[in-house]
């Protein structure tokens, strides 16, 4: 059987990268892809660059945006 990492797709990377980003308790270092999975672990780091941005945007929630 195999992993659901291995099942991820570049999507889904990228959005578990985005939402770890957006979480200043996560790095980079966090990523669950290994070097093998070059092409998920580029996903889920420019997922996790996106979040980190986001987060000093301000929202529509916070009236403004």
């Amino acid at each position: 059987m195999s992993s659901s990492k291995s099942a991820d797709t570049l999507d889904l990377a990228h959005a578990k990268g985005e939402l770890a980003g957006s979480d200043l308790r996560q790095s980079a270092r966090d990523c669950p892809y290994l070097h093998d999975q070059r092409e998920l672990r580029g996903a889920w780091l420019d997922g996790f660059s996106r979040g980190r941005v986001d987060m000093g945007k301000p929202t529509l929630a916070d009236g403004h945006g």
